[in-house]
């Protein structure tokens, strides 16, 4: 991570692969929960793919498969948020896991190596904001004495229009925007500042879990008032 090759024994790199590949996948898959949030995320994270390669090694590889890939996506987002005369489609999980997994793949297969075309710490900034949504709600459930894995109304998109009063729309166009803007920040300073962009999404990922913990706390609380 900090610019240093390092060996790890074979089956802790296995057991670190398969977590990175499950968070990212159930980041991708949970953040469909309102029109254009996963599909948003996941072509913002092909761009920021490609945008690490190329502050990295000053190209981009495989440019033509994510460039299908990103235009695929952005046909189906633009059919899901009714941009297009035609009738509404849905992702579920037929299309977000697969997608997450896309994701998953690219990143590992990018940051890996002698070859790599991108540092493994600007892998962490593609899906930010879903990676810290995932990790904050399960911390939320966890601390309920629930299973991690049971769905609620907790995660992100969910609880800011309760907590700042806006619509889906505005919501989703928060949520994209502060990923594009925290990936390509993030990004940039790892490119310069490896340890410095690490110590920032660590610090970043537990403001998100604090601010998680409350903002749940807060919704609950207000959902209990109204039904007494």
């Amino acid at each position: 991570l900090f610019g240093r090759e390092t060996q790890i024994p074979d089956a802790v790199g296995f057991i670190f692969t398969v977590l990175v590949v499950l968070i990212v996948v159930n980041s991708v898959n949970m953040s469909d929960g309102i029109d254009g949030n996963a599909a948003g995320h996941v072509m913002i994270a092909l761009f920021l793919i490609g945008f690490a390669q190329y502050l990295y090694v000053g190209e981009v590889r495989r440019p033509e498969w994510l460039s299908a890939l990103t235009v695929s996506i952005f046909l189906f987002w633009m059919v899901n948020l009714s941009f297009m005369p035609i009738k509404k489609v849905f992702m579920g999980d037929a299309g977000s896991i697969p997608l997450g997994f896309v994701i998953a793949w690219l990143c590992i297969d990018f940051s890996q190596g002698p070859g790599r075309s991108l540092h493994p710490v600007m892998a962490l900034w593609t899906l930010v904001v879903p990676i810290f949504d995932v990790i904050g709600v399960s911390v939320v459930r966890l601390m309920s004495g629930r299973s991690p894995f049971l769905g609620d109304r907790l995660h992100i998109h969910h609880l800011l229009p309760q907590l700042l009063g806006i619509n889906d729309r505005a919501t989703l166009g928060l949520l994209l925007f502060l990923n594009l803007i925290l990936g390509v920040v993030g990004i940039f300073i790892a490119n310069l500042y490896v340890e410095v962009s690490l110590l920032i999404y660590i610090a970043l990922l537990c403001i998100s879990v604090i601010l998680h913990i409350y903002a749940g706390s807060s919704v609950q609380d207000r959902l209990a008032h109204d039904d007494r």
